[in-house]
């Protein structure tokens, strides 16, 4: 087993600033039908490929961000933020084109009352931001252990540098987990493992899945299409399900008391990659990633979970 501070992985998506506007409910507005929040105070969290990150950091591993933020205040809380973590930024790159993308909560009594969100989705394809990265990942790569790619749709991940990973993870004998938000799974072909939810993989599958049998063939089926080593299915308050190339394992979820399920799936793949990219077999990554998204769920916002805190959760 390779212990986890000797471990460095490369997290590389679109960087998320999540805040949180948190505050009491004592009134109706005589202005119209809605809560009056007398905000008591605010806080920061890094959502997205930043929250895959903290959660690997926070067991200890040698974290690389790769990613963008705008030319603002976001950007700088989301350095800021990364450097507190002890994320290795030098990979965050700013974007003039475009804001951060931030999404702002109003929270009462652990309770979101209203989320907003701003952002400007465009891709980096073709641009000195994209030409950057992957001269970088050229000529870097091969000192990871595993690459992380958080997809969430804002313009980061792009086809060509989706093959350009792929290609040289194969070559170095890399991990490669992808989480994304985009429809298309074809288009990762050939990494290690994909981890979609159940409405991603409906919509893979164009397929209506309601029993754990249904969910089990579509996911095996799937994996066999795009020829991963594993497909790790996330299933909310059913748990997780894992897929292998010869069989199909259930993992029923070890948390009842589910506080606030905001970056849950981020540590799960973070967590996944961790323990498979120390020498635990996929099955018992897969049954660790359980548990530490059970303790998060546990949390407000998004959060994280130290080795400590997996190794001792019940």
């Amino acid at each position: 087993m390779k212990a986890f501070k000797d471990l460095k992985i490369l997290v590389i998506g679109d960087i998320l600033l999540d805040k949180y506007i948190e505050g009491t409910v004592t009134r109706i507005s005589p202005e119209a039908p809605i809560l009056i929040l007398d905000k008591t105070h605010t806080w920061y969290r890094l959502g997205g490929a930043g929250n895959v990150s903290t959660n690997t950091a926070a067991l200890g591993v040698y974290t690389f961000q790769i990613g963008r933020v705008g030319p603002d205040k976001e950007g700088k809380i989301i350095h800021t933020e990364l450097d507190k973590h002890k994320i290795n930024s030098m990979g965050v790159l700013c974007d003039v084109t475009i804001p951060t993308t931030l999404k702002t909560r109003f929270v009462c009594q652990h309770t979101q009352l209203l989320r907003v969100d701003e952002e400007d989705i465009k891709s980096i394809e073709h641009t000195e931001l994209a030409y950057s990265i992957e001269e970088y990942l050229d000529t870097e790569i091969q000192k990871y252990d595993a690459i992380i790619i958080s997809d969430y749709n804002k313009g980061v991940i792009y086809p060509g540098l989706i093959s350009k990973i792929l290609q040289l993870c194969k070559k170095h004998g890399i991990i490669s987990i992808v989480d994304t938000h985009n429809p298309n799974l074809d288009i990762f072909k050939g990494y290690t493992c994909i981890t979609p939810n159940k409405h991603e993989l409906e919509t893979a599958t164009q397929t209506k899945l309601t029993h754990i049998t249904d969910i089990g063939d579509a996911a095996y089926a799937l994996r066999k299409q795009l020829n991963l080593e594993y497909l790790l299915v996330t299933l909310s308050d059913q748990g997780m399900l894992l897929v292998t190339h010869d069989k199909t394992e259930h993992i029923p979820i070890s948390q009842t008391n589910v506080l606030d399920v905001t970056g849950c799936g981020d540590t799960a793949i973070a967590v996944f990659t961790v323990m498979l990219a120390s020498g635990y077999s996929a099955l018992d990554s897969a049954r660790w990633a359980n548990k530490a998204a059970g303790v998060v769920c546990g949390k407000m916002g998004t959060a994280t979970i130290t080795s400590e805190e997996l190794f001792t959760a019940d």
